[in-house]
């Protein structure tokens, strides 16, 4: 059960590093006199950290669990999740090929969940 845990963390946290550096608007390169500086921005930078945060916390997932099936399950949930956040924070189209689309890879999870891990 514990594994289930960190695994819903893991999708959560991938997520919102996701939507953060895409709110962020990204990393600003600016050339004044012929020193480059980086700004970066507060939600780029709570971004990064989350998504270090979720690589890392998949670091002690994999180890535990079998490979062929966790790392496909973890990313269609992880897919599936930004799909619904663009829509929901973005305010992107959902469009037909979205919702097949994400059947599709819903339906992958679900298969791959129920195979026989041996």
């Amino acid at each position: 059960m514990g594994l289930v845990v960190l695994c819903i963390v893991y999708g959560i946290l991938t997520t919102v590093s996701f939507v953060l550096i895409r709110m962020s608007g990204g990393v600003e390169l600016s050339n004044v006199e012929s020193v480059f500086l980086v700004r970066l921005p507060v939600k780029f930078i709570f971004g990064l950290v989350t998504y270090v945060s979720s690589f890392i916390l998949y670091l002690f997932i994999i180890p535990q669990l079998n490979f062929t099936r966790t790392f496909p399950i973890l990313n269609g949930v992880v897919y599936s999740l930004i799909v619904l956040s663009g829509i929901i924070v973005f305010h992107e189209k959902f469009t037909m090929q979205h919702i097949i689309g994400l059947l599709l890879v819903l339906s992958g999870v679900v298969v791959l969940g129920l195979a026989n891990p041996n």
